[in-house]
Formats: structure tokens, sequence, C-alpha cells
């Protein structure tokens, strides 16, 4: 599958973070690509809203110098309780620190996707949730040949000089013999 955002007709120089992401496609698990995915694909289905609920939970958590999904996990059960449920959450989200306010947010946003879950998979228990969405997004990773952010080419440099409408498949080329694009 290929994938690429159309920015325009010129593919930009890769990122490094993508660049990293794509070498270690195999394993999914920081939260970096958590984001990344998430906005690759926003518009698919349910796992979406549920990760990024989950997302903005690791968003709010004041400890964000941890980039590993599993480790924010285990700071959540760390201060909710093990195993997570919204009773626990509700309970542990009175504080009276700035810290507490932020874990607070972070327990709402964690509220709203166990109850989602509930109704979507009927399904509240934390870590099935949080596996459930590991596996998806492990199995988008594997059907992913590259990310390419492409840009338009000005008119010197040999691009359109009218405009591009929806729908409009630019012809994509590399140094090597692939080339897809047209229709």
């Amino acid at each position: 599958m290929l994938l690429y955002k159309l920015k325009s007709f010129k593919i930009k120089k890769i990122n490094k973070f993508t660049t990293a992401f794509m070498e270690n496609k195999t394993k999914f698990e920081t939260f970096d690509q958590l984001v990344f995915l998430t906005e690759l694909y926003q518009n698919e289905d349910s796992f979406n809203k549920t990760a990024s609920l989950l997302i903005n939970a690791l968003n709010d958590w004041p400890n964000a110098h941890s980039l590993k999904i599993s480790e924010f996990i285990q700071e959540f059960e760390s201060y909710f309780g093990k195993p997570i449920t919204i009773d626990k959450i509700r309970k542990n989200s009175i504080g009276s620190t700035y810290l507490d306010a932020w874990r607070c947010e972070a327990g709402s946003s964690l509220i709203e996707m166990i109850e989602y879950a509930e109704v979507l998979y009927n399904r509240s228990d934390f870590s099935y949730i949080i596996e459930q969405i590991i596996i998806y997004y492990q199995n988008k990773i594997k059907m992913i040949d590259f990310v390419a952010e492409l840009t338009y080419r000005t008119l010197e440099e040999g691009g359109r000089s009218t405009p591009a409408f929806s729908k409009y498949r630019p012809q994509v080329k590399f140094d090597s013999c692939i080339s897809w694009g047209g229709s």
C-alpha cells in the first residue's frame, strides 16, 4: 500500500522521525508512533477515536518525558490503581496540586475511552482496550511501504501552471525505476 500526504508534486526529504519509524516498523511502542498513525488513518474507523482518547490522556499526563506507551500505562496504573477502572479513576481524580489537575484531565480522557469501548466492543477492561489499540496499529504498520510528504513544484521547477483539483492524481517518480501515479 502506498501512502502519502498530497501537499504537492515533489517529494520532500523524509524527516528523521518518519525514517526511523519505518526502519523499526515491526515495533509499535511509542507515543509518537501512535500520534503519527492516528493522523495517517484519521478517518478510518472507531479504533481511531479510541486511540485519540488515549492520546489526549497521554498529552495531559504531567510526566511527558516518558516516550513509550507501556511507561505511561505503568504510571496510570501506579496513580489510579491496577486494574484501571472508571471507579478507580473517579476516586483518584481529587487532588490539590497542579500535577493532580493534569492527572484529572488525563483521567477524564481515560474514562471517556473506557465508556466508548464499553458501548462499541462490550468491554471495559483497560488492558484489553490498550492491547487492541496496539494490535490494530501494529497491523497498520505492516501495510505501509513508505511515507512521503509531497510539495508543489514552482513553475520554474517544471510545476503546474494551473491549479490541481480534488481527486487529481499526480505522477510520482523515484530515482529508481519504480513510479506510481496517474489514473
